[in-house]
């Protein structure tokens, strides 16, 4: 996964957060296991942002565990025709509350992905946390496991924190 905790220092502060947030999530889906896997990969941006466009922008067409990764846009109360495998839901995009969101996604095999404070602590599965211009991620490893998500002892080693 490269350096944990990359460096966001220098040029545009905004697009290089978000490039790594997309280059750090592009990693976790390789890093958690689906209990049923298909041979695509939903990935849902939540809303319309910069963030969610650049995250989206970076994950298109590509595979992980041979699967191709699907992007889409969401509307921003996280309401689509088909389900989502995965969903980032920027902290600048979510407009509603974060835990009408989360309930949206409780009872789904959804992974859940956000830079929204206090993300994993409040419901979700991997929340973005930036500390000291370093990029960095907390897990909540409850909800991904009451989701039947099974995240790679690896990535649980290059969290900041672990919810259990």
């Amino acid at each position: 996964m490269g350096v944990p905790g990359a460096l966001l220092a220098g040029g545009d502060g905004v697009a290089a957060l978000d490039a790594l947030e997309a280059a750090y999530t592009f990693h976790f889906l390789n890093l958690v296991r689906w209990e049923r896997p298909s041979p695509v990969l939903s990935f849902c941006v939540l809303g319309d942002s910069d963030a969610g466009e650049r995250m989206q922008s970076a994950l298109r067409d590509k595979t992980v565990h041979g699967q191709r990764i699907q992007t889409r846009r969401v509307g921003s109360d996280g309401a689509g025709d088909e389900p989502c495998d995965a969903v980032y839901i920027s902290g600048a995009a979510r407009g509603g509350s974060l835990p009408a969101l989360l309930k949206r996604y409780e009872g789904s095999a959804t992974l859940t992905i956000s830079d929204a404070p206090e993300f994993a602590q409040g419901g979700g599965v991997i929340g973005f946390v930036v500390i000291e211009d370093r990029l960095r991620f907390d897990i909540n490893e409850g909800i991904a496991s009451r989701k039947g998500l099974k995240i790679s002892a690896k990535l649980l080693e290059l969290a900041r924190r672990i919810v259990r």
